[in-house]
């Protein structure tokens, strides 16, 4: 009888790590991205002031984070930068 609760109880966490695993993946892209960007930010610019950290840790859009990844080798300056950010995030509103 215990064999058997355990290997139903076995078969549950198989089956709840199927049905979750895509989105974990998805959200641990989008976090690495985040970071990414904000390591790609600090190297440019220098200092991440908290506020825009916490912008970019909002976007969840990976299409939106890899854009914002590849703008920040262009953009002249930090301001020029903050703007795309913001802009991101009025969209995905």
């Amino acid at each position: 009888m215990v064999g058997t609760a355990a290997q139903e109880i076995e078969e549950k966490v198989k089956q709840e790590y199927e049905r979750n695993k895509e989105k974990w993946v998805d959200e641990a892209k989008v976090e690495n991205t985040q970071e990414m960007l904000i390591t790609a930010f600090q190297n440019r610019f220098g200092i991440v002031k908290p506020k825009l950290a916490a912008k970019i840790r909002s976007i969840q859009s990976i299409e939106s984070l890899n854009s914002l990844f590849n703008q920040i080798f262009f953009v002249q300056d930090e301001n020029e930068f903050k703007e795309l950010v913001d802009k991101v995030i009025s969209e995905e509103e």
